[in-house]
């Protein structure tokens, strides 16, 4: 099997929705009526992948998320407060984050006064924080370092709201013990976001949040919402008594999140200290038996639908990005990936599938060229 090293990361499209879906309910027909036996659907013509269909999916859907801005310029708020689960800026960081990133200006007007808004706006919560860190990056490398007092604003509430490496769902400053790996994996992005820009983060942040990666990894090399126990496709136990409980069940969607938070700590703290690990970072034990999890098993998670795929496939992005690889075993994540998300955009420039709403935001951080050559990064040789 192969790992291909590149020198460049492609990004792929990212849905990241916020929020739960509908199921709609029909009422039943009074009287059984005989009908024509509908004729059959015409079969689909074949997806042609290609970097024409990338730039021209990107370019829709830049356009539908314009249009779904309220009356304030900005994206609506998700959640409810009376639940706790309110995320007021979380919907407009995602929605800025993929414009600026699809090569939108921070100087465009329209994205001026979004940029303005989350300036003055803040909901404190730890998916929120990671995706403004990275909005904040963006704006600050294009306006001439113009958001840095934002960046180090968002440095000081992302470090102290770290408990021993990991988050929780409050990013207000106050560690919190409980934790899971959703929220632990977007303060660890927020952070990054943050080292790239420029600003200092101390050693012993990439040291405590790689030891708490490393403790909830599972024997599998997978890892779980929390610690996991059980390899991916083990089947849940509704019985809260009884285990196994999906929270303890490796996932596709947490597997990415433990192997890119990996790369990432490793990448930082070999930068500080080379010596620290001689053997690299592809030879460190915990990311080979990540990366031997998404050779045997990423097949298989491709087949997956719905929101979570879409969450699932930014992680897979992250990691070839954290790491330069192309390929898992043979497969070609940026490609699988491509052809999924492209063929599943509707005619008004959205996305959505099972389990989603009508009125759910895609965000879609874009790329401007698709992988061609494979090119040779620091890691100094191909794994086979």
């Amino acid at each position: 099997m192969k790992f291909m090293a590149k020198k460049y990361s492609w990004c792929l499209v990212i849905i990241l929705l916020f929020s739960g879906g509908f199921c709609p309910v029909t009422n039943a027909a009074p009287q059984k009526k005989k009908t024509a036996a509908p004729k059959p659907k015409p079969k689909p013509k074949p997806f042609k992948f290609s970097h024409d269909a990338v730039m021209k999916a990107i370019d829709r859907g830049v356009e539908a998320l314009w249009k779904q801005r309220n009356k304030h310029g900005v994206w609506n708020a998700h959640g409810n407060p009376k639940k706790g689960n309110y995320y007021p800026t979380g919907p407009t960081s995602i929605a800025a984050y993929a414009l600026l990133e699809s090569g939108v200006s921070p100087m465009d007007p329209r994205m001026k006064k979004v940029l303005d808004w989350l300036e003055t706006h803040n909901d404190k919560m730890t998916y929120s924080m990671g995706f403004r860190a990275n909005v904040w990056k963006i704006a600050n490398r294009r306006a001439g370092g113009k958001y840095r007092k934002q960046l180090n604003k968002d440095r000081k509430l992302l470090l102290r709201s770290s408990y021993k490496g990991h988050y929780h769902y409050h990013c207000n400053g106050r560690p919190e013990k409980h934790y899971d790996n959703s929220t632990s994996q977007y303060g660890v992005l927020g952070v990054w976001a943050i080292k790239q820009a420029g600003l200092e983060i101390p050693r012993k942040y990439w040291q405590q949040v790689l030891a708490h990666w490393v403790r909830s990894q599972g024997k599998n090399g997978g890892w779980a919402y929390v610690k996991s126990l059980y390899p991916y496709g083990t089947k849940p136990n509704k019985d809260k008594k009884k285990q196994p409980r999906w929270h303890h069940i490796s996932s596709a969607t947490m597997s990415t999140a433990g192997l890119a938070s990996l790369f990432v700590c490793m990448d930082n703290i070999l930068a500080m200290n080379p010596n620290q690990h001689r053997g690299g970072i592809i030879d460190y034990k915990p990311i080979q038996r990540g990366l031997n999890w998404f050779d045997k098993n990423f097949p298989k998670t491709m087949k997956a639908k719905g929101t979570r795929f879409y969450y699932y496939l930014y992680g897979v992005e992250r990691i070839g990005l954290a790491s330069g690889y192309k390929y898992f075993g043979k497969s070609n994540w940026y490609k699988a990936g491509a052809k999924a998300i492209l063929g599943a955009q509707r005619k008004d420039g959205r996305w959505g599938g099972p389990g989603t709403s009508n009125r759910l935001r895609p965000a879609i951080p874009a790329p401007r060229k698709i992988p061609g050559r494979v090119q040779q990064t620091r890691i100094q040789r191909q794994l086979e």
